[in-house]
C-alpha cells in the first residue's frame, strides 16, 4: 500500500513536472519570439540609422550647393547694384539736362512773349505811319484839286489880259476864292518835296523790312521751338525706357532675393522634420540629389511628409 501511495505520489509529481515543463517550454519560446523581435527591431533600426546618417551627408552637401548658388547669387545681385548705380546717375544727369532745356525753353518763350510785345508796338506803329499816309495823300489830293480849279480860273482870267479893269476884276476873285488880300504865297520848294519823297520811301522801305524780320523771326522761333520739343520728347521717351528696365531689374533681383529666403525656409523646416524624425524613429525617403530638383519644384520626403521647395 506503502508504496502504492508513492508510486501515485511520484506520478502526480511527474504530472506537475511535466505541467511545469510544458510552461517553461512556453516561456522559452516566447522569450525567443522577444529576442527575435529585439533583433529585427535593432536590425531595422540600424537601417534606419544608417540612411539617416547618409541622409544627413546628403543635405549638408545639397547645404554646400545652396550656400555656393547664394554666393553667386550675391555676387550677381552688386553686379546688378553696379549697373544700376550708373544708371540712376546717367537719369540724374538726364534731368538736369532736361531742367537746363526747360529753362532754355522758358527764355525762349520770354524772348518770344517780348518779340510778340515789340511786334505789336512796331504794328501799331505802322498803323500810324500808314494813317498819317493816308491823311497826307488825302490833304494833298485836295490841294492838287484846289491847284487844278485855281490854274483853270488862272487861264480864264488870263482870257482879259487885254483888258485891264476885267483882269484886276478876276485876280481880285481869285485871291478872295483861293487866299487873302495878303501877298501871295510861294510855290513848295522843290528840296522840301524831295525830302518829303525821300522820308516817305524811308518810311515804305523801313516796313518791308520789319515786315519781313518778323516772318523770319516767326519762322526761326518756330523751328527753334520744334527742335526743342522734339529733343525734349526723345528724352522723355529714353527716361522712361531707363525706367522701364530699372523696374524689371528691381523685379528680377526681389524675385531671386525671394527665392533664396523661400529656399532658406524650406531648408530649415525640412532640418526641423529631420529632427523630428530621427527622434520618432520614422524612415525617410530618397532626396532629389541635384540642386536643379529643388529649382524644379521636386518634392524631399522626410519621415512619411511631402515638403516642397
Amino acid at each position: 500500500v506503502l508504496m502504492h501511495r508513492d508510486i501515485e505520489d511520484q506520478k502526480e509529481e511527474m504530472k506537475n513536472l511535466l505541467v511545469k515543463e510544458k510552461e517553461l517550454h512556453d516561456q522559452i519560446k516566447l522569450l525567443e519570439k522577444e529576442v527575435s523581435a529585439h533583433k529585427k527591431e535593432i536590425k531595422t533600426r540600424d537601417v534606419s540609422i544608417g540612411e539617416k546618417e547618409k541622409r544627413i551627408y546628403e543635405l549638408k552637401k545639397k547645404n554646400q550647393e545652396l550656400d555656393k548658388f547664394k554666393f553667386v547669387l550675391d555676387f550677381k545681385i552688386r553686379e546688378l547694384k553696379q549697373q544700376i548705380e550708373p544708371r540712376q546717375q546717367e537719369i540724374m544727369a538726364m534731368r538736369e539736362k532736361i531742367k537746363e532745356m526747360d529753362n532754355e525753353l522758358e527764355r525762349y518763350h520770354k524772348s518770344n512773349a517780348a518779340l510778340d510785345t515789340l511786334i505789336g508796338d512796331l504794328r501799331a506803329k505802322i498803323d500810324a505811319l500808314q494813317l498819317q499816309v493816308r491823311a497826307k495823300r488825302m490833304t494833298a489830293k485836295t490841294m492838287e484839286n484846289t491847284i487844278e480849279t485855281c490854274r483853270s480860273d488862272v487861264q480864264a482870267a488870263i482870257v482879259h489880259i487885254q483888258t485891264h479893269p476885267l483882269l484886276l476884276a478876276k485876280v481880285k476873285t481869285i485871291v478872295e476864292a483861293y487866299g487873302s488880300m495878303e501877298n501871295v504865297r510861294p510855290r513848295i520848294d522843290p528840296e522840301v518835296e524831295e525830302e518829303y519823297a525821300r522820308h516817305k520811301e524811308y518810311l515804305q522801305r523801313t516796313i518791308q523790312e520789319l515786315k519781313q524780320a518778323l516772318e523770319e523771326g516767326s519762322l526761326h522761333h518756330m523751328t527753334t521751338n520744334n527742335a526743342i520739343r522734339q529733343n525734349n520728347m526723345s528724352l522723355i521717351n529714353e527716361i522712361n525706357a531707363q525706367r522701364e528696365s530699372n523696374r524689371q531689374l528691381k523685379n528680377h533681383v526681389q524675385a531671386e532675393i525671394g527665392r533664396i529666403r523661400h529656399f532658406a525656409q524650406a531648408m530649415n523646416m525640412k532640418k526641423q522634420k529631420n529632427k523630428t524624425a530621427g527622434q520618432t524613429g520614422v524612415s525617410t525617403k530618397e532626396p532629389p540629389k541635384t540642386l536643379a530638383a529643388l529649382f524644379a519644384g521636386d518634392s524631399i520626403n522626410a519621415g512619411g511628409d511631402s515638403m516642397e521647395p
